[in-house]
């Protein structure tokens, strides 16, 4: 889709204002509002609401920079072209079969989850998840950005968008230890 815009951009078929217009991409706030209008929802659950804010939403096809054709919110391969609340309910029912306890985390504990499912860590990530269910938060959240991918973009540009979400996943892991501190 993206090179058949190019195509008819070069051909003045498409002006560059509608291919922007095409292409509009929201983080944040932003992004909830506008996956919240595209998708008709009357009310997104925090859980959603951290997955939209924090892997972003456009409005058209493009590349990631791993060469992945990816549109929505961060969708690809077979998720691509299934409406966003779809994908979301499949991989929410994913991270509850990963995470025996997931219904009993904080809110932002289970969006945390979710991201990491999400993007596939959560599931590749065993010795995390067996540190996590033993409640001992601190050494999953140390495991969990103890990954390739995590190391080398993070030596490459520690601003980069993936270190950032995966920090802050690690993050919500520890201050679960800190929230069984207080309880206790």
């Amino acid at each position: 889709m993206l090179l058949k815009l190019i195509l008819l951009m070069s051909l003045n078929v498409v002006t560059i204002e509608e291919f922007y217009q095409f292409m509009k991409t929201y983080y944040g706030s932003k992004a909830i509002r506008e996956v919240q209008k595209e998708y008709s929802l009357s009310h997104i659950p925090r859980p959603m609401a951290l997955l939209i804010e924090h892997e972003g939403y456009t409005t058209g096809e493009y590349l990631d920079d791993k060469g992945i054709p990816t549109k929505g919110v961060g969708q690809t391969g077979i998720f691509i072209n299934m409406p966003f609340p779809q994908v979301y309910e499949k991989f929410l029912g994913l991270a509850r079969s990963l995470t025996p306890q997931f219904n009993h985390l904080p809110e932002e504990a289970q969006g945390a989850i979710l991201l990491a499912t999400y993007r596939g860590d959560w599931s590749m990530s065993r010795r995390t998840r067996k540190l996590f269910d033993q409640g001992k938060y601190q050494e999953a959240s140390k495991e969990f950005l103890n990954n390739k991918e995590y190391n080398e973009r993070k030596m490459k540009n520690p601003q980069d968008g993936v270190v950032k979400r995966l920090e802050y996943i690690a993050q919500v892991i520890a201050s679960l230890e800190e929230n069984k501190e207080e309880n206790t």
